[in-house]
């Protein structure tokens, strides 16, 4: 149990919204993020968000949760041994939690206020081209609509203005309550600096107390990781991401060559492939790190790893 009540935000979202884009821009631009700790949860083995936020000065701010989901699958000690450590050693104004992609909100907050967290506002992150596959294929994704305080429509520079249009009137339908801000990249946006500083928290009690379910099992959602140390074709390797069956809606890691001082941030969402540099990842192992993330991608996971074997191969004198 956390020593004192600690406000927390949760940030939720489905998988490849933008959570940590939204998250990274949002500490960077805050003047109290020294006082603000950060809880990355991620279902897959290898955390990979985490990283992202840990090219910040405040490193010793950040813990990962791994290999499960906070809302049913990741055990009370965990979370709670996690929550200590952070409000014991930098006492925060603020906890932060991300939650994995596939997160039920109900479960969640009810697991932070038993951790002694006084939940301060959550924030959902909708992706503006995705949103209709993520509500077709999960529920969690359209209950993270509906427990929001906060709606933040990510990529809206990358969808035409009707098209936004018709999402904010499909929002406004689900959460009328909710703030809804819309954000491109991670340039700053207006009505940003109320997210981290909030204390409008506004759900009813039907979200408390809410059992747990096992979400993850019922949407078929999986993960599996793949890592290789050799030598790798970048090139090779984003055409593979980008010809991936469509049920892998989520994938994301880290690549970097043998002698290359640049580390890559490689992410796929639903058939969208992005590749950048990853700012400090000049220390990463030579080699891929990668999750995916799908229903029923543990049956494709030999299928997908040969045919990411053979960017190793094809380099002459890798293997």
């Amino acid at each position: 149990m956390a020593p004192r009540r600690v406000a927390a935000c949760v940030v939720t979202g489905f998988l490849g919204s933008g959570k940590t884009t939204l998250l990274k821009g949002l500490l960077e631009r805050d003047p109290g993020r020294d006082r603000i700790a950060v809880v990355v949860n991620e279902i897959g083995e290898i955390g990979i968000d985490g990283r992202v936020l840990t090219g910040f000065e405040f490193v010793e701010n950040v813990v990962e949760l791994a290999s499960g989901c906070v809302c049913c699958s990741i055990d009370e000690y965990r979370f709670d041994l996690a929550v200590d450590e952070l409000v014991r050693r930098i006492d925060p104004a603020l906890l932060v939690l991300e939650t994995s992609g596939v997160a039920d909100p109900a479960p969640t907050l009810e697991r932070l206020r038993r951790s002694g967290l006084g939940v301060d506002a959550v924030v959902t992150v909708v992706d503006a081209r995705a949103w209709q596959t993520a509500w077709r294929v999960s529920a969690a994704a359209r209950r993270q609509v509906l427990a929001a305080d906060f709606l933040v429509i990510s990529k809206a520079d990358l969808v035409s203005k009707a098209a936004l249009t018709r999402l904010r009137g499909r929002l406004a339908k689900l959460n009328p309550r909710a703030l809804t801000l819309e954000g491109a990249g991670s340039a700053p946006f207006a009505g940003s600096d109320l997210i981290l500083a909030t204390s409008a928290s506004r759900r009813g009690e039907a979200a408390s107390g809410a059992p747990a379910s096992d979400h993850l099992r019922d949407e078929n959602i999986e993960s599996f990781s793949w890592t290789s140390t050799g030598s790798v074709d970048r090139h090779a390797f984003e055409s593979v991401l980008r010809d991936l069956p469509r049920n892998v809606l989520r994938a994301k890691g880290f690549l970097r060559a043998p002698g290359d001082r640049t580390a890559w941030l490689f992410q796929l969402v639903c058939g969208r492939v992005e590749v950048s540099v990853l700012e400090g990842g000049g220390g990463l192992a030579a080699g891929v790190q990668g999750v995916f993330i799908g229903p029923g991608v543990g049956a494709l996971r030999e299928r997908i790893a040969a045919r990411l074997e053979a960017c190793v191969a094809a380099i002459p004198g890798a293997g």
